[in-house]
Formats: C-alpha cells, sequence, structure tokens
C-alpha cells in the first residue's frame, strides 16, 4: 500500500464545485490522518471562475493549482472558446494571481496538443 495519495479535483470545470473541493479536502485530511498516510490535492482549472476568496483555502491546504496554456493568445484563444474571446487574458491573470498568493511553485501549465498547434511548434515554446 502507497502511504502517500494525490487527490486530483477535474471536471468540466472543478472550481464551480468549490464548496465540494473545500468538503473534500477536509475529509479527505482526517481520512489519511486516521490512515496514516499523507495526501496532496490538485485542483484542474482553466481558471475562470477563481476568486480571491478562494485562495486562503487554496493556500492553507497547501494544493496545487493545474490549468492550460495552449501557446499564445491566437492559439489559446482559438482553442478555447469563449464568448468575448479572452480566454488567453484570464488564463494569464488567473496564473499571476496564484504565482503571487500562492507561490511560483504551486501553479503549473501544460498544453493541449490541437491541430493548430502543431502549426505553431516554436511560439509555443516561446510563450512557456
Amino acid at each position: 500500500m502507497n502511504s502517500h495519495v494525490t487527490m486530483e479535483f477535474q471536471g468540466g470545470e472543478a472550481l464551480l464545485a468549490f464548496d465540494n473541493i473545500k468538503y473534500a479536502v477536509v475529509k479527505a485530511k482526517e481520512l489519511a490522518r486516521y490512515h496514516n498516510k499523507t495526501i496532496s490535492f490538485v485542483i484542474c482549472t482553466n481558471l475562470a471562475p477563481l476568486t480571491d476568496d478562494m485562495l486562503p483555502f487554496i493556500q492553507e491546504n497547501n494544493i496545487m493549482i493545474s490549468t492550460s496554456l495552449d501557446g499564445p493568445q491566437y492559439i489559446h484563444n482559438k482553442n478555447r472558446h469563449r464568448p468575448e474571446r479572452n480566454s488567453y487574458e484570464i488564463t494569464i491573470e488567473g496564473i499571476k494571481k496564484c504565482q503571487d498568493y500562492l507561490g511560483e511553485d504551486k501553479i503549473s501549465a501544460l498544453l493541449t496538443t490541437s491541430n493548430l498547434s502543431l502549426e505553431y511548434p516554436k511560439e509555443i515554446v516561446d510563450e512557456y
């Protein structure tokens, strides 16, 4: 049996169920102590629903944030449709907010590859 477990919150958008995340983290930490295990947490999110009110709980519970950054603005916005076409700006703003509040090591971004991104490998690497 592994003494360390990771609980990752995914979904359509995990932060839309933040109250459920809070409940699950508290309950999982209790059970981890009872079973003599350590547990870490990751929230997978596009960062659009992130509010300043969420950050203290995320920080206090040492929760990692994972998001997608599909490259420069023209690629990310094409892949991540929003009515205002501002998905890239929201993501970058959320990344910076998390870095400032939680620390640079508490948020990571990864690429979701699309047919469009295959045409721009250098630009994507430069964005990262």
